[in-house]
């Protein structure tokens, strides 16, 4: 619960700056390049989170790799702020909520597709048709394969599921069967 709390706080705070500024587009460039560096150079995340390492270690090293990238004063600032509060392991949760408010700036949701092969664009051009017109928001679909639901597909948005698998069907066909014996 206090996790939560500070990840839409300090989220929160850096996305009202850029906000204010008009740039929460930029922001959502800065923060993801900044997530992406972090994922590649895994070792990165542990010195900046490490309590061996001083505060004026992490913000050298900090300053060095936002030079290279020439990344935003007002984003070091923040990166800077989360490593002197000992914030800095929440700056992955921190990203994803700043992309929720993102999308929720832009009236768009992002829908979970799981499906067993990658569908062509004019069935994902239907789908999000269909999806936008019940939900009143953009789709913008994350697509991940699931072997295990055979065919069909699985859509999750938020707090909502939409099952039209074989895997349901076949699932659905069994307690039948089983309710008639």
């Amino acid at each position: 619960m206090k996790d939560n709390v500070i990840v839409k706080r300090y989220g929160y705070a850096l996305f009202s700056v850029y906000k204010e500024k008009l740039q929460v587009d930029l922001l959502k460039d800065v923060f993801g390049q900044f997530i992406e560096i972090l994922n590649q150079y895994e070792q990165l995340y542990v010195l900046l989170n490490s309590p061996i390492i001083s505060r004026s270690e992490k913000m050298e090293l900090l300053s060095r790799l936002m030079q290279k990238s020439k990344s935003e004063k007002i984003f070091l600032n923040f990166l800077s702020l989360l490593v002197v509060n000992n914030r800095f392991k929440y700056v992955f949760n921190i990203y994803r909520y700043i992309l929720d408010l993102y999308n929720e700036e832009n009236n768009t949701m992002v829908a979970t597709l799981y499906v067993v092969d990658k569908p062509d664009n004019s069935i994902l051009d239907q789908l999000r048709y269909e999806l936008e017109r019940i939900v009143q928001y953009k789709i913008i679909f994350d697509i991940k394969i699931k072997k295990d639901i055979l065919g069909g597909f699985v859509i999750v948005m938020k707090d909502k599921i939409i099952d039209g698998s074989i895997r349901k069907t076949l699932n659905e066909i069994v307690l039948n069967v089983k309710g008639e014996i």
